[in-house]
């Protein structure tokens, strides 16, 4: 059962990508925006850290190189931190480094993932799907949302909430109509439409 905090849409989906290799963040980007991800690369994390202070509200991921010539990534990490603390952080090294020892030598810096390079393009982007909502992905749940049988302005309601299909089969009637600020009588026609 999802709990409610999960039916807000999330305005800071973007990724902030920091390499120091040009040819990594050229590819990584156009990856990732062909998948429909809304993603700023950075070869600088000088240029990248002036970005996301002027921008922090749209980034909900930050995913840079451990080592790099002009800051490191635990530098990195530790400024962005101090802008927006919730941001989620994946570090990429090629170096080989154990998850165990890693949080034990950065212990004060949360590092949500810890991802080995070379990484496969499938394993990187079903990485980013646990944290960052995919915009083909919202607008093609919205299309399923709009394809049911109710009223425009329900539709608009759950679309306007987040809420994808998926999420409404496995969700109470009462917990939608709370979420909503709907009846349950109108909470039991939406979920018998997903049906």
């Amino acid at each position: 059962m999802e709990t409610l905090s999960t039916f807000a849409i999330s305005n800071n989906n973007a990724i902030l990508l920091v390499d120091d290799e040009f040819d990594i963040i050229t590819t990584i980007e156009q990856l990732l925006k062909k998948r429909g991800f809304n993603v700023f690369g950075f070869t600088s994390p000088f240029k990248a850290l002036e970005h996301f202070q002027a921008n922090s509200g749209q980034f909900g991921l930050v995913i840079s190189d451990l080592r790099m010539p002009e800051m490191n990534g635990y530098e990195f990490t530790k400024k962005v931190k101090e802008i927006k603390p919730e941001v989620k952080v994946f570090f990429m090294t090629a170096f080989e480094i154990d998850n165990i020892e890693f949080k034990k030598v950065l212990p004060f810096i949360k590092i949500d993932e810890l991802i080995q390079k070379p990484s496969s393009f499938k394993n990187l982007t079903s990485i980013i799907n646990k944290y960052i909502k995919n915009e083909t992905k919202q607008e093609s749940k919205g299309q399923i949302i709009d394809n049911l049988d109710l009223p425009d302005g329900l539709k608009e309601l759950l679309n306007s909430h987040g809420f994808t299909t998926e999420q409404l089969l496995n969700t109470k009637s009462t917990d939608i109509a709370d979420a909503l600020g709907i009846d349950q009588d109108t909470a039991r026609l939406i979920v018998d439409a997903v049906k």
